[in-house]
């Protein structure tokens, strides 16, 4: 884009070449995977771009991630970097089960250009009318808010804290009992699969074997086995006891866990009987499941009209 290589929204400037994100004329921290979703959206301002363009951007044709989470985490980096809310956005609007939309206004540059001009502040006399009728319309949505709770009937809500590691946990699984939860976690300094009994001790660590990547972890429904993915022994899906052991290679698959987001492989799911495994492969209209068996590793692709009940 040689005549239209920045683009200006807000506070914020994009060099349209680098990628890099200035607020202000301020540096602002912004991954690769988050900065090219951008780039693709501001290329696009106000129109619809497919999660499934997204993805073909992002990811080389051949590479074999977790499409929902991987998107779903440059998103929300992205949004982070912003300043962004998903349930009231400035910039980014979600566009449910289809992609996503940029609803700022967009200024293209030619290269060179300087940094957006500063925002031009309000007379204060017009800033407090704003903000007296700003707050009339929060207090008139409150007392809405209040009368519609009036009427419906009490509720308790509570809620418990499971894990506070330093870094990232990730893709919890319960037990079948819901006495414990296996989740992967970064804590050790790459991501291994732990599990952590609910109200007492500490998390074990069951995957600490491998310096690399073990995540999305599944717990079977008779409660004897966890399934993950990992890159290991040249990258797949792995299943071991619930008390850990050495994994056993079930389906070979190239994991490449991107360095910006977790989860790189699909998610599992088990069949009720804990004899099979199903998963996620392909992208798009070629996306498709395919079922494992747990014990023989037998791979085939899933008949859904036929055999998706069975599960």
């Amino acid at each position: 884009m040689p005549q239209e290589a920045r683009f200006a929204f807000g506070l914020f400037e994009v060099d349209g070449v680098t990628g890099e994100l200035v607020r202000e004329g301020r540096p602002v921290s912004l991954q690769e995977k988050p900065g090219q979703v951008l780039l693709a959206l501001l290329e696009r301002p106000g129109q619809l771009v497919t999660r499934e363009s997204l993805f073909r951007r992002l990811w080389s044709e051949g590479t074999f991630v977790e499409f929902d989470t991987n998107l779903n985490a440059a998103v929300l980096k992205l949004r982070q970097a912003l300043g962004d809310d998903a349930s009231n956005p400035r910039f980014v609007e979600t566009v449910v089960g289809r992609g996503y939309r940029f609803i700022a206004p967009v200024r293209r540059l030619p290269a060179g250009a300087g940094s957006p001009e500063p925002v031009r502040r309000l007379p204060p006399a017009i800033g407090y009318i704003s903000g007296g009728l700003l707050v009339v319309v929060l207090l008139a949505w409150a007392g809405a808010r209040w009368l519609d709770w009036r009427q419906q009937a009490p509720r308790v809500v509570s809620t418990t804290r499971l894990t506070a590691d330093p870094g990232l946990d990730d893709t919890p699984s319960w037990s079948p009992d819901g006495s414990r939860v296996a989740y992967a976690s970064d804590r050790l300094g790459q991501m291994d699969i732990w599990v952590r009994q609910v109200g007492t001790g500490d998390p074990v660590v069951l995957t600490h074997d491998h310096a690399g990547y073990d995540g999305n972890p599944a717990w079977s429904p008779d409660g004897e086995r966890i399934a993950f993915a990992s890159d290991r022994e040249g990258g797949g899906i792995f299943v071991m006891t619930s008390l850990g052991g050495h994994p056993r290679h079930l389906v070979e698959l190239s994991v490449v866990p991107a360095v910006e987001v977790t989860a790189s492989v699909p998610t599992l799911a088990w069949s009720p009987d804990s004899t099979r495994l199903a998963f996620a492969v392909g992208l798009g209209a070629e996306r498709r499941l395919a079922v494992v068996e747990s014990e023989t590793g037998a791979t085939r692709d899933l008949e859904l009209a036929a055999e998706i009940s069975a599960l």
